[in-house]
């Protein structure tokens, strides 16, 4: 048995191995990137590194095209990212591929080689590298670290993700004060209470109240800040926003209590307003976690799209593409767009042809084939071809970014209300504040101590802690119901108003079929007076020769439909073509001494509704079809018949071809369907269907569902969806699986009757006892414990809704 051969550098397999020259002898690499890297460290002098790394191997990804370096040559994109002092110049650059120490080590003896470079600090954490010095050449730098193996980039668009960071960092900080405090306020306010009942020494009752604020005072002014500084500005802006009553609830607690303890008043309620501050702060941060991953799918989505492309220069003698930023693109210029790449801005092919994969905004994954005068947009990718494009606007007036800030407009729409339960929490503070004011007035003449402390206990058991968690503790039982159903909620608002939903639009491709073809059938066609009459395996292999290097799905389907033929018979290769050639009519190569080629099936061999059929052709005879297709979901028939039972009416949304969407909506038993629709076309759909009175659920994964979910009451991305579509939904299935669709209606109704039991109960609770506490009859340690007792019970409502089962 042959011995199996490993990387010398990264360890993988070498199944082809490349030899690498080192000082001692030569090493086997998988590949030539792997070779050079092993070279370029020898070369270096840096040896050890093989040494030092210990067991740990590097992971080195596939060397990036050209076009992927050349970004760091221009200055007015790596500008940003340079600081200066004087002479001195620091750059910080985003590392991908580094794992471990000896990364860290290897990469700043490595760059300190490099002429001018002075300091090199690389942080493992956060994956920056910071290079110092004189006359920096962040192109020399850039091209240094790809020849180790790692992959460089300028950290573009972090900035919101780091200001988000330490936001979450500063509120989780707030948030464990309080937690801790509140714990320990308690302590001591269970010794005091035990005390009132014991004839508790003086001594030990202002240790214990000394005690209380010591441990109050952080949690009121460090974890509370969040809502005394919004208090003090919405008061300077003329406002009333829901932190102006917490503020002064909060503030008057902490100081009516402080007043007691250096008077000897009879209660303190530390531990009220700690556990106040803690419970608002677990809302806050609920809140702050679905803004947060909004934006990290904004910031993927902008990620996506090339930074620097090539442009037509016509100075010189002869002209030449140069690289330069996307944003500096202007309509008319001349790019070239390479196969692999995405086409940066949107235009038109002005020479040349290939095949595009429009899945960004179609959601199809057949690429269609465009030649000269075609229409090109942002985002979709040349599989195969080379083409020169007339840019018609600029990258940010492209329509994939068109559709980015509709959505963005509408989470902002969307954060920037005030849910209708935290409206009513606002309200009744109002209202406890003024009868508490009141009450102060009304026993004063009686006695100025006496007033303050019916203040007080009016004022801690109103505490609206039960109606401050009622909404948030709700919702997030819900939220974790659907997860453990494989549903992510990241508005729970649209989770509220699934049960009123009467209309379900769906996407086609990829949500009710699946994303990748397979071959349905095939028929070996005979040709008169055919002397070189071929197995169907010999035929598949050729097939699979001449789409092998092709990355359309089409040819993935058939290449994998020949490894079940190499499975069955090990003896088989893969023929050698020659004189590939790519263009509309499909690819074409010479094997044998015949002429091959595989592209469209004639429409005379009858193409049936949902397939998709290509020929194998020998000079320019069909000689073998093969009829491919995307099958149904094995759950797309149950769920659709889940929703009809449910009562909704059904309606399939595509931009494929009619004789498929036909076919996906009479299998399915859908009411409508409507093909060869854009983007904006669906969104239309879903407003038509609104002005009749439906209440509708958009379903899809593709950006070019995004527009009609965010118009749609509800939107629900399927499981591996774009990054747009699932910003653009309120709910992610995080299965491959559409089972949890009908789950969502149940989900729902509970959700809607768990919220309003605990609103209710909140509600009666505080303004029953509002009445007792006012007239002077309910002592404020009572207070506080019928405060604590109400927080209890809707917790444990909203406990129960965390094991709900469908």
């Amino acid at each position: 048995m042959k011995a199996e051969l490993h990387c010398w550098h990264c360890g993988n397999d070498a199944p082809h191995p490349v030899m690498a020259r080192t000082p001692d002898s030569e090493v086997t690499a998988c590949c030539a990137g792997c070779a050079a890297a092993i070279e370029t460290i020898h070369g270096l002098g840096l040896g050890d590194y093989y040494h030092f790394r210990g067991d740990q191997w590097a992971d080195v990804p596939t060397p990036g095209e050209e076009l992927s370096l050349a970004l760091f040559d221009l200055p007015e994109l790596v500008a940003p990212f340079i600081h200066s002092e004087g002479e001195e110049q620091t750059l910080t650059l985003a590392l991908d591929g580094v794992h471990c120490a000896a990364c860290v080590w290897l990469i700043e003896r490595a760059l300190k080689e490099l002429p001018g470079i002075r300091t090199v600090s690389l942080n493992l954490t956060t994956l920056r590298v910071r290079v110092s010095g004189k006359n920096i050449n962040s192109g020399q730098i850039a091209r240094r670290l790809h020849n180790l193996g790692y992959t460089p980039r300028l950290p573009v668009r972090d900035g919101l993700l780091e200001k988000d960071k330490k936001a979450s960092q500063q509120l989780i900080a707030r948030l464990l004060v309080a937690g801790l405090g509140s714990m320990q306020a308690m302590m001591y306010a269970v010794a005091l209470y035990i005390g009132a009942f014991n004839d508790f020494e003086p001594v030990w009752r202002d240790f214990f109240r000394v005690a209380g604020l010591i441990i109050a005072t952080p949690v009121v002014f460090y974890s509370g800040w969040p809502f005394l500084s919004g208090a003090w500005r919405s008061v300077k802006a003329g406002m009333m926003s829901m932190d102006v009553p917490v503020s002064l609830a909060i503030l008057m607690g902490w100081l009516g209590s402080l007043v007691f303890t250096i008077t000897g008043g009879e209660h303190v309620y530390f531990e009220s307003i700690a556990m106040f501050v803690f419970f608002l702060l677990i809302s806050r941060w609920i809140e702050q976690r679905q803004r947060a991953a909004v934006g990290r799918q904004l910031v993927q989505l902008q990620q996506g799209l090339p930074l620097v492309v090539r442009r037509w220069d016509s100075a010189g003698k002869f002209g030449s593409w140069q690289p330069v930023p996307s944003m500096a693109v202007q309509p008319g210029d001349l790019l070239q767009v390479r196969a692999g790449e995405l086409i940066p801005v949107d235009g038109f092919i002005s020479t040349g042809g290939g095949s595009i994969e429009e899945a960004t905004l179609t959601g199809e994954a057949v690429p269609i084939l465009r030649s000269q005068g075609g229409p090109v947009h942002a985002g979709t990718r040349l599989c195969e071809g080379l083409i020169e494009v007339t840019a018609s606007s600029r990258a940010t007036d492209s329509l994939l970014a068109r559709i980015g800030r509709m959505v963005d407009q509408a989470v902002d729409k969307r954060q920037a209300e005030t849910i209708r339960y935290q409206w009513i929490a606002a309200r009744f503070i109002s209202v406890v504040l003024v009868l508490t004011l009141i009450t102060l007035a009304w026993h004063w003449n009686t006695s100025p101590t006496a007033a303050f402390e019916h203040a007080i206990a009016v004022l801690v058991v109103t505490c609206p802690c039960a109606l401050a968690l009622a909404g948030p503790l709700s919702i997030s039982a819900s939220v974790s119901a659907a997860l453990r159903h494989g549903v992510l909620v990241a508005d729970p608002r649209q989770l509220l108003n699934i049960r009123r939903v009467s209309d379900v639009m769906l996407d086609k491709t990829g949500t009710l079929t699946q994303s990748k073809f397979h071959v349905a059938a095939t028929e070996q066609l005979v040709l008169p007076d055919d002397k070189a009459i071929m197995t169907e395996n010999e035929l598949v292999t050729i097939a699979a020769a001449l789409e092998a290097g092709s990355a359309h799905p089409l040819a993935t389907a058939i290449c994998h439909y020949a490894d079940s033929f190499y499975a069955t018979n090990t003896t088989a290769t893969l023929p050698c073509m020659d004189e590939l050639i790519h263009d509309r009519e499909g690819v074409s190569g010479n094997y044998a001494g015949y002429r091959w080629r595989i592209g469209r099936a004639p429409a005379s061999y009858g193409n049936e509704p949902g397939l998709t059929d290509l020929m194998l052709y020998r000079n320019e005879k069909p000689l073998y079809l093969m009829r491919l297709s995307a099958p149904l979901r094995d759950e797309a028939a149950d769920t659709c018949q889940a929703l009809r039972q449910d009562n909704l009416r059904l309606h399939l949304a595509s931009g494929d071809q009619p004789g498929p969407v036909e076919a996906v909506a009479g299998a399915l038993e859908i009411d409508s369907w409507r093909a060869l629709l854009q983007p904006v076309d669906k969104a239309l759909w879903v407003a038509e269907l609104q002005d009749q009175g439906a209440r509708v659920l958009m379903t899809g994964d593709g950006v070019n569902d995004a527009a009609a979910m965010v118009r749609a009451d509800v939107g629900v991305a399927v499981a591996e969806s774009s990054a747009l579509a699932r910003e653009a939904a309120g709910i992610y299935l995080l299965r491959p699986s559409l089972h949890a669709l009908p789950m969502l209606r149940q989900l729902s109704h509970r959700a809607q009757k768990t919220l309003r039991q605990n609103i209710a109960w909140a509600l009666t609770y505080n303004i029953s006892t509002v009445p007792f506490a006012m007239a002077g009859l309910i002592p404020p340690w009572l207070a506080a414990i019928g405060m604590s007792a109400s927080s209890l019970l809707v917790t444990w409502n909203a406990a129960r809704m965390a094991s709900w089962k469908s």
